[in-house]
């Protein structure tokens, strides 16, 4: 992604996992804040997920790869420290998402195709934190989605409800 200092939008390059083929998806607003802790896109096979913040507005985006949007799904209004440097993720047809602020926090799911949220589980917020969950797959016990927050400690969330399946305290 190339970030602009002053500019309320960027320009995401995605490129294709062959390294040959690559298009630009132009106009996707990625951050309104000019700073370095900024999230980055992921790509699906459809579409391009990011997260857009302001100092007023947060959402998570969806636009197709000529840079359409396809959906919307606010997240509220973002406090902390930082900007949104906590990614998105997509497996399965579902993007996942960790919203920990210094105020209401949430782990979020949303159907990849249509922005339809699937869980949404809340969390203190006490402290903004930014983590990228990543996929586990647990012998026995299905895909877990796993979140990591400097206070709350390491969640093991399972992929299809949004139960908290384990918790690590650090």
């Amino acid at each position: 992604a190339r970030r602009c200092r002053g500019y309320s939008s960027a320009y995401v390059f995605c490129q294709a996992e062959d390294g040959i083929r690559g298009s630009t998806v132009t106009g996707v607003q990625a951050c309104a804040l000019p700073i370095f802790a900024s999230a980055q896109p992921a790509v699906g096979a459809q579409r391009v997920y990011t997260v857009w913040q302001s100092k007023t507005d947060s959402a998570l985006l969806a636009y197709s790869h000529d840079g359409t949007p396809s959906w919307r799904v606010p997240r509220g209004t973002f406090k902390g420290g930082h900007g949104p440097a906590a990614s998105p993720i997509v497996h399965g047809g579902v993007v996942y998402l960790c919203n920990d602020q210094e105020g209401p926090s949430f782990l979020l799911a949303v159907d990849a195709a249509s922005g339809q949220i699937k869980w949404k589980v809340p969390r203190s917020g006490k402290r903004a934190c930014y983590c990228t969950p990543c996929v586990f797959n647990r012998p026995g016990h299905g895909t877990e989605i796993i979140f990591v927050h400097s206070y709350q400690g390491i969640w093991g969330v399972a992929a299809e409800s949004g139960n908290n399946n384990w918790q690590i305290d650090v």
